[in-house]
């Protein structure tokens, strides 16, 4: 199999002139970026996908385990040199990300979806408050939809504001 680190480059305003480039993430699988943006101070947050066991996460970030293909979150320091926020998000199954907001409060959203087997445990995160706690996917392997609602603030477990299923049986 094919190792894949993830990388993000920023370009200066007129997109004329790179303003850094840089590889990050685990030595032992796949790492993709798949949606960038920055947050209220101009630091750029990077949320995809990551096999690695060894994924650079952050001391306080919400979850620094590995469960099988997990979502990632990682914010740099504006000039690119330093992470200076790294966390997982996921479960048994394997997680997509397809959407990323992030708010002026500096709250990153996430939306997209796991597949899980029905035999399997399922150990994506949902938060008391939740509209849909329960996995509805049907199939085998089942699809449902998920959204998260993340503070990049290292605080722990605080960190996931939000965490719901959207989805239902087939």
């Amino acid at each position: 199999t094919a190792d894949y680190d993830a990388y993000a480059i920023k370009f200066d305003p007129t997109g004329s002139e790179i303003q850094f480039s840089t590889y990050f993430g685990g030595s032992s699988g796949l790492d993709q970026p798949w949606r960038a943006a920055f947050d209220p101070d101009g630091n750029p947050v990077v949320a995809g996908i990551t096999h690695s066991t060894d994924f650079p996460t952050t001391a306080g970030a919400y979850d620094r385990t590995l469960n099988g293909r997990d979502l990632f979150v990682l914010r740099f320091d504006p000039s690119g040199s330093a992470v200076t926020y790294s966390t997982l998000l996921g479960g048994d199954g394997s997680e997509n990300v397809f959407d990323m907001a992030i708010d002026p409060q500096g709250f990153v959203s996430l939306t997209g979806t796991i597949w899980q087997f029905p035999d399997g445990p399922l150990m994506f995160p949902t938060t008391p408050n939740a509209f849909d706690p329960t996995f509805n996917g049907g199939g085998s392997p089942g699809i449902d939809s998920y959204l998260a609602r993340l503070k990049l603030d290292g605080a722990g477990p605080a960190d996931l504001k939000y965490s719901t299923f959207i989805g239902g049986a087939e």
